[in-house]
């Protein structure tokens, strides 16, 4: 039985497929997760050891050197790469493609684990795997309010947020760790005829935690356990250091002043002129970007009213968007094509046959989304961007199936028989044309390195939905049009058939033959034509990357001399901070700043130092009314 045949005379399982294809698609689309790009290995390994107080070349010398010779001789590693820094060794190693990532990791575990022992003072090498974490969104919280509020107020938001379904882990920047500082007297010391390391000596025997053993009892068992944990200053200021003759104590707050405060700052951040607290959010792999990102901004606009007079929340780096950007384009894209094959198939064949032609796009995309969740992909910008690639080219079989069925219509044949014959006539080279297709982007399958285990979603996607559409040309559309088609007499088209087409057939002809008896005239005419087309836009249309209209953000960096403290890099931020946020609200959205650090664009990764600072700059979006672009 021929591929036309079994669709005409088996409507019902047509039609069964159909709607196993719609319905599936239609939950896939609402159930896989959406995020900005797909979740890849990136065969990367660091190692990092911390070394307080060591300057970057000793750093060098004594623990970056001996750990890279250490994982010379580790199989699967393509590449090593180093960094030594002011307390701190980092060593990126680049694994080759296709090897265990952990087991190269547990080799490079056991390399350093073998290497001569690190000075006392160093802490033990830590190896990570290094994978793709993609933040969802940040909210801030910032204002003039004393920084134990913020802490409170980022805690409970913290607690709030990773209930949040979906939700992974919560990075915060500007999140100082409480302190316990003494401050001790050295002329007291002397006075007292006492060392520093017995006021050490003191409060590590007065602050414990340990276990004692176990009290076994006749009828029960005890587990005994000495607590002695500071709770309050004031119990630290009556620690006793020494118990002097005649009963007389020695206590801390005679030698020194005990103050509860917060962790030196080596990087802190700023959002709209004020310091803050931020919130980085990124998601597990299966969740949704944009439900994340939804959910957060209910949680701040339901707590914004609740909070301290001084306190605020900001959202910022709000990637979602670029999700319901890309969304809102496949939908536009796919309504715009579905109106304009219909309205060219109307003009060309019958409104019925240019309905159920067209029908092949949504069709398509459906059958692609049941493929992905079928496959574990997701919806992200790059298979959306595959999708939109290939939004002109689904129809196309479907096309010339419908075409040549209706050619066979207007030759007099009955609809059942004009589909089965007209579907027969064009299953090679239908199947040919979508082969050909799906042979272009399988080669973007072949690219190698972290680039190309992002690139190979396109071609994917791209062939699941030629899959989609070749299954819709050939099975279900053939059947529709022997049930849908009008009969021989209801042929007719806008341009009608019959004698009135002859005229514009012969026309078309004549104008054909004109143009090939001079050949070669209109070869060159048309050479011309495209070197003035190609010389205007060389010289006289400007070359844009990315328009003014498109920029969601910028960032300004800023370096003070090396050495400067944290405090003369922030008043250099807060200037900034201040003539930006001179601007209209129309022209500037939300500032996020960073103080001792920055990225750098040529190396691709994070310096920090207490000289460095940047300010990044977000725009209101694209669509938003007023928004201005171009200056700043």
């Amino acid at each position: 039985m021929t591929v036309g045949a079994f669709s005409v005379k088996n409507p019902v399982f047509v039609n069964l497929v159909l709607l196993m294809f719609v319905a599936l698609g239609v939950t896939s689309f609402h159930g896989m997760p959406r995020e900005v790009f797909p979740t890849v290995p990136l065969d990367l390994v660091t190692v990092t050891t911390i070394y307080p107080g060591v300057s970057p070349e000793e750093i060098e010398k004594i623990i970056t050197i001996p750990e890279e010779n250490a994982l010379q001789g580790v199989g699967g590693i393509d590449e090593i790469d180093s960094q030594s820094r002011e307390g701190m060794s980092l060593i990126l190693t680049k694994i080759e493609q296709g090897r265990d990532l952990k087991k190269v990791a547990q080799d490079i575990e056991s390399a350093l684990n073998r290497m001569d022992p690190l000075p006392e003072d160093a802490e033990s090498p830590v190896v990570e795997e290094i994978e793709t974490l993609y933040p969802v969104i940040n909210i801030s919280v910032y204002g003039n309010a004393e920084e134990n509020v913020l802490r409170e107020i980022s805690e409970e938001l913290e607690d709030r947020i990773l209930d949040m379904p979906g939700v992974g882990e919560i990075l915060k920047s500007g999140f100082r760790d409480r302190e316990i500082w003494v401050e001790v007297d050295p002329h007291r010391l002397d006075a007292y005829h006492l060392p520093i390391s017995e006021v050490v000596l003191a409060l590590k025997r007065r602050n414990l935690n340990l276990p004692a053993g176990l009290l076994k009892g006749s009828r029960e068992e005890f587990l005994i356990r000495t607590v002695g944990e500071f709770e309050s200053v004031d119990e630290i200021l009556d620690t006793v250091i020494r118990k002097e003759s005649g009963n007389e104590r020695i206590r801390i707050r005679d030698v020194a002043k005990v103050k509860s405060t917060f962790e030196e700052a080596s990087q802190f951040g700023r959002s709209n002129g004020a310091r803050a607290i931020t919130l980085i959010i990124t998601k597990r792999s299966r969740g949704d970007t944009i439900e994340i990102a939804d959910a957060v901004k209910k949680l701040k606009n339901d707590l914004e009213p609740l909070l301290p007079q001084d306190a605020h929340l900001s959202l910022s780096q709000d990637n979602s968007q670029w999700i319901r950007n890309r969304l809102h384009t496949l939908y536009v894209n796919g309504s715009i094509g579905f109106l304009m094959v219909c309205a060219i198939l109307f003009l060309t064949l019958n409104w019925r046959i240019a309905l159920f032609t067209a029908l092949g796009i949504p069709f398509s995309f459906l059958g692609a989304f049941t493929f992905m969740k079928f496959f574990g992909m997701t919806i992200n910008m790059l298979t959306l961007f595959s999708l939109i690639v290939v939004l002109g080219i689904v129809v196309d079989d479907a096309i010339i199936v419908a075409e040549n069925v209706f050619r066979h219509l207007a030759m007099g044949k009955s609809p059942s028989r004009a589909a089965i014959e007209g579907t027969n006539e064009v299953v090679t080279p239908v199947f040919a044309a979508v082969s050909t297709t799906i042979a272009a982007f399988l080669p973007m399958l072949m690219m190698t390195g972290i680039l190309g285990k992002f690139m190979r979603v396109i071609p994917i996607v791209v062939n699941f939905a030629l899959i989609a559409s070749l299954i819709e040309a050939l099975l279900t559309l053939p059947s529709h049009l022997a049930d849908f088609a009008p009969t021989t007499s209801r042929t007719q088209t806008l341009f009608g058939s019959g004698e009135r087409f002859r005229h514009y057939k012969r026309r078309f002809a004549r104008a054909l033959g004109w143009l090939l008896r001079r050949r070669y005239k209109v070869l060159l005419s048309l050479f011309f034509v495209t070197m003035v087309i190609g010389l205007v836009a060389k010289y006289s249309i400007p070359f844009i990357l990315f328009d003014t209209d498109d920029i969601p953000s910028f960032i300004v960096q800023i370096e003070t001399p090396e050495g400067s403290p944290l405090e003369r890099t922030e008043e250099a931020i807060a200037d900034i901070e201040k003539r930006l946020l001179d601007f209209p609200k129309n022209e500037i959205d939300t500032l996020s700043s960073l103080v001792g650090s920055h990225f750098d664009p040529t190396s691709g990764r994070r310096q920090t130092g207490t000289h460095f600072g940047q300010v990044m700059v977000e725009l209101p979006q694209f669509n938003a009314k007023d928004r201005v672009n171009g200056y700043v």
